[in-house]
């Protein structure tokens, strides 16, 4: 049987091997603790915050349909979002909502999770290189490690990430250099009691804030009070090596400027720095793939960013490889 090593458990990755893992030996390497890539949830007891993407919405038939069977098992849920628009100094404005907006339940790496659930995943495992051996790839980790010999290695990673994985005779590798992506700062604060917020989500303007959300309004969610600040891409970027203390600050301050009146003391306080969160300047096409080389690399870089291009992406490649499986 063929072996085909996944790098990245993110939705593309997870997608490939939802599609392939009956016709061939696959597994999945990660190196986080779990699975789900930007559809991630952060735990501090009592509180969890979604602190990458925020919800995704449906543009296309073929991702409602494979979204189908997990919004009748309840790991995706519509989230009827109260969405306004920000601005300090100005009313909130009501925003329209008339696209519905899943996310996972209870959290919104579940989604994630469900996939993986029959799956070979290595977490806590970062490969590094891809190294030829004979008519095989070898897989070896950035301690050094032989992860084992495959015969498709597919990135399912951050663009950068990918190019630095895949070898240097990859015949994509300037496409991929091509491709740019920006990063983002999430704040979260976890609260004893509410807050006096008529809204769950906010778009904003004039602002290094980009989004605020009542994470605990999502449907599934603990009750506690949780708001996750996302910062611009355009911020992030002028400030990826800022002081965490002093990003928090800012970006608190900021937050409390648009939602008109200062916060109580948090009971908790994170923040987590994405490197690669948004795509500028996609690859405008679904994934790159050399049929002799037996290597490829998809995600959501490949066509805009979105939590449903990730899953094109994926669906596109599993397509790819399946015929060269069959």
């Amino acid at each position: 049987m063929t072996k085909i090593a996944i790098i990245g458990a993110g939705l593309s990755g997870l997608v490939v091997a939802e599609r392939l893992h009956r016709l061939a030996d696959v597994e999945i390497f990660e190196k986080s603790r779990g699975v789900g890539g930007r559809m991630a949830t952060r735990y501090a007891d009592p509180f969890e915050f979604d602190h990458g993407a925020q919800y995704f919405t449906v543009r296309r038939q073929r991702f409602q349909e494979f979204l189908e069977p997990y919004l009748n098992d309840g790991v995706v849920a519509e989230w009827p979002l109260r969405m306004v628009m920000l601005e300090e100094g100005r009313t909130p404005e009501p925003m329209d909502t008339d696209h519905v907006r899943y996310v996972g339940a209870p959290k919104m790496n579940a989604f994630a999770k469900a996939l993986a659930e029959d799956k070979t995943v290595h977490l806590q495992t970062r490969a590094e290189a891809v190294v030829p051996d004979g008519e095989s790839w070898q897989l070896v980790s950035d301690d050094g490690r032989d992860l084992g010999r495959f015969d498709w290695v597919v990135t399912a990673v951050p663009s950068p990430q990918a190019s630095s994985i895949l070898p240097d005779g990859f015949v994509h590798q300037d496409a991929i250099a091509r491709v740019g992506m920006s990063g983002n700062f999430t704040l979260m604060l976890g609260f004893d009691s509410d807050l006096p917020l008529d809204w769950d989500g906010a778009r904003t303007r004039y602002s290094p804030v980009g989004w605020i959300a009542v994470n605990s309004a999502k449907p599934g969610r603990d009750t506690r009070t949780s708001l996750v600040i996302q910062s611009t891409n355009e911020w992030a970027e002028t400030f990826l090596e800022e002081d965490k203390d002093k990003v928090i600050a800012h970006l608190q301050e900021d937050a409390e400027k648009l939602i008109g009146f200062s916060l109580p003391k948090p009971a908790l306080v994170a923040i987590h720095r994405w490197l690669y969160a948004a795509v500028p300047s996609p690859l405008g096409e679904p994934f790159l793939a050399d049929e002799t080389q037996r290597l490829a690399a998809c995600g959501d870089w490949c066509v805009e960013g979105k939590v449903e291009d990730a899953f094109e992406s994926g669906m596109a490649l599993a397509d790819y490889l399946e015929e060269r499986l069959g």
